[in-house]
């Protein structure tokens, strides 16, 4: 057993060889309870995931991609910085800090959020100072803006053409571009910088057809999903679910196009 533990799930961590079917079930299971108790312990802590939430959230998104492209190029050199260590890291940081903003605000009467937004300020900050020492281009950056951006304006032209109402939701509309800008990345990584995708079912439709074809494939998971999550869910479960769908886009669209501007 330890050997299977080793061989699927620590040696990918350790020697960077990727994802395999044994460690993407693993993952997905271990975020499904992850999703599963941040619900209850926000809906305990009646936390909002409004303005003030995203205000301070989209830094922990940045510092998770920024500090696991500093481990991949060896800044930073302990594996806890891989995926996925640097996640659980970022998560409890978050977590924690929210806490603390919430006594602050229950003892003082100062808003919760301005913590973990000091907090993810600093951390960004430090983040932000060592990925420049590693020499950034950002025309990729801009690229990748551009492409997503125009795929994103389509994409909303159409569904407002068929009258899909979920697409008039500002954060629904996040969600889509995050996941372009992610398919972007990856299309232009693999295309024109030797990147290659790790993830198992991604890596194989590449390998069969192109890497645009992240593009289609995002797009038939991502709309539907969310065409549903508006339809049948409400409240905090709707929201988390929201949330971790734009984490999975914009966290690895982020972490692979810094790859590409410090390669």
């Amino acid at each position: 057993m330890q050997g299977y533990i080793e061989k699927y799930l620590l040696d990918p961590i350790i020697y960077g060889t990727g994802y395999n079917i044994v460690n993407t079930v693993f993952y997905a299971l271990l975020l499904g309870l992850l999703v599963y108790y941040t619900i209850k312990l926000f809906e305990k802590l009646e936390l909002k995931l409004d303005i003030y939430f995203f205000s301070y959230y989209l830094f922990y998104i940045f510092i998770g991609s920024g500090l696991r492209v500093l481990r991949d190029y060896e800044v930073i050199t302990s594996n806890l910085f891989k995926t996925p260590g640097i996640y659980i890291i970022i998560y409890v940081i978050l977590v924690v800090s929210i806490l603390i903003g919430i006594y602050l605000n229950r003892i003082i009467n100062f808003k919760y959020h301005y913590f973990p937004l000091f907090v993810g300020i600093l951390i960004s900050l430090f983040t932000s100072f060592k990925l420049i020492e590693l020499g950034l281009n950002f025309l990729p950056f801009f690229k990748s803006l551009i492409i997503s951006g125009l795929i994103v304006a389509i994409v909303f032209i159409v569904l407002r053409k068929l009258e899909f109402e979920f697409i008039n939701e500002k954060f629904n509309l996040g969600i889509i571009k995050a996941h372009m800008f992610d398919a972007s990345a990856t299309y232009l990584g693999i295309s024109f910088y030797g990147l290659t995708a790790q993830h198992v079912l991604p890596n194989a439709i590449i390998s069969a057809t192109h890497p645009s074809a992240m593009f289609p494939l995002k797009l038939c998971v991502i709309l539907p999903v969310l065409y549903y999550l508006d339809k049948s869910e409400k409240g905090m479960m709707r929201d988390v679910l929201k949330v971790i769908i734009l984490t999975l886009g914009l966290a690895p669209g982020l972490r692979d196009i810094i790859l590409i501007m410090a390669g």
